[in-house]
């Protein structure tokens, strides 16, 4: 599925409202994603809270990833903090297993430094991990340490537990090392424990 382009509403301000898929010949059809309209609301910063996906008869849709409408919530700085899927009824949707979307909290410079995928109740997902991320003074990452939801050392499918990030003097990633939860280097099903660039 594809489309040849698309007409697009925009309000008073210049952001765009509306997206209508269209072929060839300039007719409605339905694209990649299995919609064929997207409405998108914005708050008073401008910010987009709302993507809303229709099909042909302006009928609200579920698509292809599971849901009908996606919102987002954003921090005073306006990084986005936030995100959810719902259904045609307006009501929270669960798109993966026990997973209907994803908050995240962010240091004082605007760095993600935690992200955590929650259920409709908004709490932490059993078998999602919490992800914690550390970065130096400009900015750049030096630590991923993967969590459960009681805080305790969690690991992905490898067995990696954190992964430990060194930059050059210019702020080039040079190094990444693989750790378990004992700290203790770990190889990925690459078998790479660690990696230089």
């Amino acid at each position: 599925r594809g489309a040849a382009g698309y007409d697009a509403k925009y309000d008073v301000y210049g952001r765009r409202i509306e997206e209508k898929r269209v072929g060839a010949n300039g007719e409605p059809i339905v694209g990649d994603g299995g919609w064929a309209k997207l409405k998108m609301k914005y708050d008073p910063h401008g910010r987009t809270t709302e993507w809303a996906y229709f099909g042909l008869n302006d009928e609200p849709i579920t698509i292809d990833a599971g849901y009908s409408i996606a919102r987002a919530t954003y921090d005073r700085e306006s990084t986005q903090v936030s995100w959810r899927a719902v259904g045609t009824d307006g009501s929270p949707l669960v798109v993966a297993p026990g997973h209907h979307g994803w908050t995240i909290e962010v240091d004082g410079r605007g760095n993600e430094k935690r992200r955590t995928e929650i259920d409709k109740d908004g709490s932490p997902v059993k078998g999602y991990l919490v992800i914690e991320s550390a970065y130096d003074d400009h900015d750049r990452l030096t630590e991923v340490h993967l969590k459960q939801k009681d805080g305790t050392a969690g690991t992905n499918s490898d067995g990696i537990s954190a992964v430990r990030y060194k930059n050059d003097e210019r702020g080039r990633r040079v190094e990444a090392k693989n750790f378990d939860t004992a700290d203790k280097p770990v190889a990925d099903k690459a078998g790479c424990a660690a990696r230089r660039y």
